[in-house]
């Protein structure tokens, strides 16, 4: 299931609240829209992935320069490295799905898909980060809780 548009969830996730609106008790990550739960954090700042067989050289060149951006702007606090044999979780990157997604934060169940789907036009330096920034336990801006404080709803134009 994908909410927001582009994030997957699973309905298990969705009954348990994975994200909880409704606590009286908002932490500071959920004020800068990301995961709080140490689970869903990556160790140590380290994602392994794999890449699809089926992209093509440029696809790979996007891909590879959407990590490096994000691992230079943030200090190498965050890093992307190959797959190991011995790495359990893992994002399995491809643009042989449909629609552009990802799931917030690290899963901790094995391969995690990230969708860059071609025919959906998602192969952009910009659509790769995003999703990225998913995988990494961000969510969308427009969702945080104080995003009132910071723009104006203008109903006329909805």
């Amino acid at each position: 299931m994908l909410v927001e548009g582009d994030v997957k969830i699973s309905f298990v996730d969705m009954l348990q609240d994975i994200r909880p609106f409704h606590s009286f008790e908002p932490t500071i990550s959920r004020y800068r829209s990301s995961v709080s739960t140490p689970d869903l954090l990556w160790t140590k700042g380290l994602v392994a992935y794999a890449l699809d067989p089926a992209l093509n050289e440029t696809e790979v060149k996007t891909i590879l320069g959407a990590m490096s951006y994000i691992t230079n702007v943030t200090g190498e606090c965050v890093k992307f490295n190959p797959r190991a044999p011995n790495d359990n979780d893992f994002v399995f990157i491809t643009s042989s799905t449909t629609g552009c997604y990802s799931e917030v934060g690290r899963q901790g169940r094995g391969n995690q898909t990230v969708s860059v789907s071609r025919a959906s036009d998602c192969v952009t330096l910009g659509i790769v980060m995003h999703e990225l920034l998913h995988v990494l336990g961000f969510w969308h801006e427009h969702t945080r809780l104080d995003r009132d404080q910071y723009i104006k709803l203008l109903h006329q134009n909805i």
